[in-house]
């Protein structure tokens, strides 16, 4: 067996060397942050996180875009926003001691200085608002006229910046909720009137919950918490998480408990006098979740149905409103939907891009676990359209050979498609991986149900279904009816037409996660078998008889956060080098000599946050583009260093000052000649024409991000030009 050790100095020395850009879309993932809607449900305002950061407002019938606010990058994460009414939108950031009010319609702006730092708005009418203040060291409640410019004495103190805040009854009232740390974790509410700002009831410090989310109900209210409790649940004992319910009558006393296990509820909507909806996920940043209905009448939780919800934004003349899989989606009181407007088109993915694949030889489609499958040109990156809208969390895609079919795996099924047609929807829990076989006849699909099942595409049926002791990560055809499935620290070979397990194979035996068997690829000449393991090695096996070949090893460069080094891997062409990723790093490696072609830790340049890291691999276009794609959104394409490219081919890079611009760019190099298009992430074209003295205007064009293309003919440059 031969080993071959990644040396850490050696990364950097090979990761110094010039590797050219085919092309680079560095933000292809925006976050919605703060989203909000107005009181008739009629408009929608949210922050969104890049290129650049804005406040953005759209009608909630249309789904038209009424009015882009642009904010600064360091005002972002402070910012809060609110609607007043249906023209109005207030904004303000707690680093700078304004708040402002910007008329949808007209745009205009009106600023008021401030004496206070801002940390929340919320509406309470069109001109009265409840803000949280900093007042000294300490953080308060007020409320606020715009018009008289003047905030009241306040509702008191709230302890933290998150402290929740929530308006019932016809926000006559506000609900605060209090912290008591010591010398046991405790809670408390206050309630206050809102035309008054008179303390209506102050509670015990008792209560052993964390409430996260009240509503008034009749006369009384509801207040929802979650809490962990020290019992047998599922025939184990230990502490586990329940959301509790607790019924407050008009004088605030209690007239009804109740607990049901799990956590992270939000009421998500009022399905009649005795009847509500509760919405629970069991992450904070899941979007997957599931709607219980809560009978006030005797206290009990019925499961309703599944979801995809990212988050409730209330509910508004009888419709339950909330972002689901990347849609602004309303639902009637029997939470059944009946519109939904898309956050974002074009060239924008908000949520993890989860899949990578080939689609025609020239061109790629990616896929989110917002549901949405994109097209993308191979030669420039630039995007082409919404291939799919599946409407499930996307874990994988997969092309088949003759790049006929399309097969995507989800977190309850798995679907095939021929072309954009649906041939096949199987139902399943969190389907992470499958593979076509060479003939395009047969499909071997992998599940967190443990089950490896064998699906006939020409009989539209399942003619096996192997059972394994763990979660399938990964899986692939080793011939005709061989297969290699990677799943919990293992790898094991099955042989789906006698039905019998013929190799099996320990690739990690130490402690930790059972997660240690990650992608399988085999070589082009079925010659080699690729195998990462999460814990720092990847094997290389003989597929004919499953010996090993060798290991790449390392214990240097893993991610800081894990040790799951290679997560992922994409042979060449000529099955002699295979392109790696880790959480934080590629490279593209020879096998046999051990040579490291390039190495990077960074996107087109950009370095990741600690937060992102590599999810996707592909070798494309006959071996030309080594494309790579991100957690937070970023794709990236380099020019394979191993494949001769002509000067025409390549999209070689060039200079633009001053970018960002506001007025024009000016360009460095002769393009005498040339001419010019700037399209923006829609694919509209905004502005052409042939290039003079190597400058363009940008006066005319709205803020925002194009794609600046330059061609004579034989000569085709690409680039990102940004305008403020």
């Amino acid at each position: 067996m031969k080993i071959i050790c990644f040396i850490l100095f050696f990364f950097f020395i090979i990761a110094a060397k010039s590797q050219e850009i085919a092309w680079h879309n560095p933000n292809m993932r925006k976050e919605i942050i703060q989203p909000t809607l107005s009181e008739s449900g009629l408009t929608f305002a949210f922050i969104k996180s890049n290129d650049p950061p804005s406040i953005r407002v759209i009608d909630t019938q249309t789904g038209e875009l009424r009015r882009e606010v642009s904010i600064f990058e360091n005002s972002l994460i402070r910012s809060s926003i609110c609607l007043a009414d249906d023209n109005t939108l207030m904004y303000a950031t707690s680093n700078e001691l304004t708040i402002v009010s910007i008329e949808l319609s007209t745009g205009t702006k009106t600023i008021r200085a401030v004496p206070h730092y801002i940390h929340h708005i919320e509406t309470l009418s069109a001109d009265q608002f409840i803000v949280r203040i900093s007042a000294g060291e300490k953080k308060r409640f007020v409320k606020y006229s715009f018009t008289e410019d003047k905030f009241s004495e306040g509702y008191g103190e709230a302890p933290d910046q998150h402290t929740p805040l929530n308006l019932i009854h016809d926000k006559s009232k506000m609900l605060t909720f209090d912290y008591y740390p010591y010398p046991e974790t405790r809670y408390g509410f206050k309630v206050f009137n809102t035309t008054t700002m008179e303390l209506i009831f102050e509670s015990e410090k008792d209560l052993k919950m964390t409430p996260h989310s009240s509503i008034g109900i009749n006369s009384g209210m509801l207040l929802l918490g979650s809490r962990m409790i020290d019992t047998i649940l599922n025939g184990k004992q230990g502490f586990h998480f329940f959301t509790e319910v607790i019924e407050y009558n008009e004088d605030y006393e209690i007239i009804n408990q109740s607990l049901n296990p799990g956590r992270y509820y939000t009421f998500a909507g009022v399905k009649s006098d005795n009847v509500v909806y509760l919405y629970q996920t069991e992450l904070h940043h899941s979007s997957e979740g599931t709607i219980y209905t809560y009978n006030l009448s005797n206290g009990t939780f019925t499961e309703f149905m599944k979801v995809n919800i990212s988050k409730h934004l209330g509910f508004r003349d009888g419709k339950i409103y909330g972002l689901e899989l990347g849609k602004l989606k309303a639902r009637d009181k029997n939470y059944q939907e009946f519109s939904k407007i898309p956050i974002f088109g074009g060239n924008s993915h908000n949520s993890e891009i989860t899949g990578l694949a080939d689609l025609d030889g020239k061109s790629i489609i990616t896929g989110s676990r917002f549901g949405l499958i994109k097209r993308w040109d191979i030669s420039t990156g630039e995007f082409l359209e919404n291939y799919l809208d599946i409407e499930e969390e996307i874990l994988n895609i997969s092309t088949s050979h003759d790049k006929t079919m399309l097969a995507v795996c989800t977190k309850s099924n798995f679907q095939l498609f021929k072309g954009k047609s649906l041939l096949e929807k199987i139902p399943l829990n969190i389907v992470n991986t499958c593979r076509f076989s060479d003939d395009d006849k047969t499909i071997i699909i992998g599940s967190q149900d443990d089950d490896l099942l064998v699906y006939d595409i020409d009989n539209r049926e399942v003619k096996n279904n192997f059972d394994f002791s763990g979660i399938i990560f990964s899986c692939e055809f080793l011939d005709e009816s061989r297969v290699a499935v990677g799943h919990k620290r293992s790898i094991t070979v099955y042989d789906i037409i006698k039905g019998e397990k013929v190799h099996s194979q320990m690739l990690y035996d130490g402690g930790g996660f059972d997660n240690a068997s990650g992608k399988i690829e085999l070589s082009p000449d079925r010659s080699k078998l690729a195998v990462c393991a999460f814990w720092e090695t990847l094997f290389v096996f003989d597929p004919t008889d499953m010996k090993e070949i060798s290991q790449i090893y390392d214990d240097k460069i893993y991610d800081t956060y894990s040790k799951a080094l290679f997560t992922g891997a994409a042979w060449t062409s000529d099955s002699e080098n295979l392109l790696l990723h880790s959480q934080n790093r590629m490279a593209l490696v020879n096998i046999e000599t051990s040579e490291i072609y390039f190495s990077r830790n960074d996107m087109g340049g950009n370095a990741l946050s600690n937060e992102d890291w590599y999810t996707n691999a592909l070798v494309s276009d006959g071996d030309k583009y080594l494309i790579y794609t991100t957690r937070y959104g970023q794709m990236v394409a380099f020019l394979n260093p191993l494949v001769k490219t002509s000067v025409n081919e390549k999209n070689q890079l060039f200079n633009i000052y001053p970018n960002p611009a506001t007025a024009s760019i000016r360009l460095d190099g002769n393009f005498e000649g040339y001419n010019f298009e700037l399209i923006d992430m829609q694919g509209r074209t905004m502005n052409s024409g042939q290039l003079q003295n190597n400058s363009i205007p940008l006066q005319d064009l709205p803020a925002g991000s194009y794609l600046l293309r330059l061609s004579n003919g034989s000569d085709l440059r690409i680039q990102k030009v940004m305008k403020e």
